[in-house]
Parts: C-alpha cells; structure tokens; sequence
C-alpha cells in the first residue's frame, strides 16, 4: 500500500495520508512499540466486563482525548489488563502510531482492533488517494476501554 506521513490539514501533527486507492477490508498491523507486561497482581479487571457479571452498568463511558501513546491489550475473556504497547518513541514504533483518531463517524476508514495478543487497523470503506488515515476502536475494543462504541467530536 502506498502511504504517506505528512502533517495534517487539522494541527499541523504528523498523521498517515493515502497515495493511492486503498480498498475495504485491508488489514494493517500488528501495531509495533515497546511491550510493557502488566503483573497479574496489579491486572486492572476491565471496568465494561467486571460490571457484566452483575447484569447492568452505572460506569460512565471514559472521554477520549488524543490517541494513546500506550495502547491497552486484554485477556481474551476481556477481563484483566494483560500488557501495553508504547509507541512514543519513533525508533521502537511503527508508522501505525501516527494514524489519528476519527472525530465523526463519517470521517472514520479505519477500526482499531484487538485480535489475539496485537491491536490492528481494519479499512471499513474504500480509501480514495489523498485521504487521512482515521480510526475509531472496533466495538468490542471500544467497550473494553469503555469508550464510545461510535467516534464523537472532543
């Protein structure tokens, strides 16, 4: 895939750009950082799925503001906090770290996505040639982090 890093129309950040038509369904990743493994002492139980068991949720969804520079990775059950992925320093990231974060559905291409142990960028439409890369979390990733399960204007 032809991608481009240059700054962005919005902030002048540094963001992921298209070159080229980028069809749907394309998978990208795994996303690449410094693994920090959590002690499964201290695991955070995911708040969205401890308050599962008791069948209904007061816990407000979390704002999000930017996108992460550690990305959260669960337990396959969803349950306990397993390790991190950082990806604040360029010579242990990949490009991927750059992809910003979707302000409105329609301006969403890409879902963020859990699978297995790795977080991955699935396109949900078809990319046109000089388009910003933007994800939104996938819903089951979304409700693990316990944000909105759709992008909304920060």
């Amino acid at each position: 895939m032809n991608l481009l890093l240059k700054s962005t129309s919005k902030n002048r950040k540094k963001s992921i750009w298209s070159s080229d038509h980028i069809p749907r369904g394309v998978r990208f990743g795994p996303l690449v950082g410094e693994i920090r493994l959590v002690d499964v002492d201290s695991a955070l139980i995911c708040p969205a799925e401890a308050s599962m068991a008791g069948g209904t949720t007061s816990q407000e969804e979390v704002p999000f503001d930017e996108v992460p520079d550690e990305w959260k990775v669960f337990s396959p059950s969803g349950a306990r906090l397993t390790k991190t992925i950082c990806v604040k320093e360029d010579g242990r990231s990949n490009w991927m770290k750059y992809v910003t974060a979707a302000d409105e559905e329609e301006g969403q291409n890409l879902v963020a996505a859990q699978v297995g142990s790795d977080i991955y960028f699935y396109t949900v439409k078809k990319i046109e040639a000089n388009t910003e890369l933007a994800f939104w979390f996938s819903r089951d990733y979304a409700r693990k982090l316990n944000y909105s399960a759709t992008p909304y204007v920060r």
